[in-house]
Formats: structure tokens, C-alpha cells, sequence
């Protein structure tokens, strides 16, 4: 499905590719994120609901509401979401060092990666105890030592919690990151079993 949406050969409708982006996301989490979870183990995961809301809602207009919904209906929130941003002409730069054809979300035009890029400044401005955003124009070693300061991950990361679950959301076509940690058994609601309120 990923495959699909990705190389652009179907042109979707934003609603039917919303759906498409969360049918994936209810079979990964029932499959092996739960499952990971039940058995305290540490996931990673590329992209969960914060893209869709900033890729699908911002970026392409889809409904907001409706992706909303959709992401109670997943039941699964994160405790802390890092937003790691670079600049226009750095993401550029990593892009082309890569290499490989650009996907379909990459060959958009400027105005749709702008609409993405503030659709998760808004995220991350709404929820600033579960988001935080970090400048990653930087060096890896340099990110990765402001991310480990960062106080949303202090409990996270304290040993005397038992398990978290790690979902990292990749956005290269305007050089953002987002990483989601979600820590302890999830209820549905949202919430772990130690009462901490996943949002």
C-alpha cells in the first residue's frame, strides 16, 4: 500500500488516500505495535498520525476533522512527539546527497512542503507537552544531544519506567522529522496503564 501511494501512479483524492494512509496504520498498530507494547518492548515505526494530519490535512486539504477521528479510532497517542527541523536549502542538500528517485510526496511542489511544514509547527504549537521541535540543521551528534535534553523525554526515559514504544515519522520532501515515543501499555483511550495521559 505504502508502495502505492508513494510512486504516484494513482492519483488519489485526498479523503481516499487519508483512508488508505490510516488502513495501513490500524493494521500496523494490531500487528505489531500492540503486541510490542504487550510485551514491553521498544517499536519503531516509520510516520504515524501526525503525518497524515500534516501531509493529508495541510498539505492537501483533506478533512482535518475527519483525520482526527480517524485517529481516535487508531486509540493509540503518543507521549512525546520531536519535530526536527532543517531549513529549505539543507533539506535540499541531504535529499540530493542521498540519491535515488524522489518519491511522489518529494516531487511536490514548494507550496504543498510550506503547507506541510506549518500544518506541524500547528501541531507542535498546540500540544507542547507532548511535542517538542528541534532545530536539526546541525550535525547527527548535535541533534542527537539536543534531543536527549530535551524534558519531554525525561520521564520517558528514567529506568524506572518498564517499556515505551518508539515510532519515528520520516518527512523528507520539506526536511522535517518527527519522532513519537509512547511509553507504558496503551489503553484504547489513549492512556497507560500507570495513568500517564498519552497526549
Amino acid at each position: 500500500m505504502r508502495t502505492l501511494l508513494l510512486s504516484g501512479d494513482v492519483a488519489f483524492a485526498p479523503l481516499a488516500e487519508t483512508l488508505l494512509h490510516f488502513a495501513a496504520r490500524a493494521e500496523h498498530v494490531e500487528r505489531a505495535i500492540r503486541p510490542a507494547l504487550a510485551r514491553g518492548t521498544w517499536v519503531v515505526c516509520d510516520r504515524f498520525a501526525d503525518s497524515t494530519m500534516a501531509y493529508q490535512g495541510w498539505g492537501l486539504g483533506a478533512d482535518r476533522a475527519a483525520i482526527a477521528a480517524l485517529t481516535a479510532m487508531i486509540g493509540l497517542v503518543p507521549d512525546v512527539t520531536i519535530v526536527l527541523a532543517v531549513s529549505p536549502a539543507i533539506a535540499l542538500a541531504r535529499l540530493a546527497a542521498r540519491g535515488g528517485a524522489a518519491d511522489r510526496y518529494e516531487r511536490l511542489d514548494v507550496g504543498f512542503h510550506a503547507r506541510v511544514a506549518a500544518g506541524f509547527a500547528a501541531i507542535a504549537a498546540a500540544e507542547p507537552s507532548r511535542c517538542a521541535v528541534v532545530d536539526s540543521d546541525g550535525d547527527p551528534g548535535a541533534v542527537h544531544a539536543a534531543i536527549l535534553r530535551l524534558p519531554q523525554l525525561a520521564a520517558l526515559l528514567h529506568p524506572g519506567l518498564a517499556s515505551a514504544a518508539h515510532a519515528t515519522t520520516v518527512m523528507p520532501g520539506e526536511g522535517r522529522v518527527s519522532t513519537s515515543l509512547l511509553a507504558g501499555k496503551k489503553d484504547v483511550d489513549g492512556r497507560n496503564k500507570s495513568g500517564h495521559d498519552g497526549s
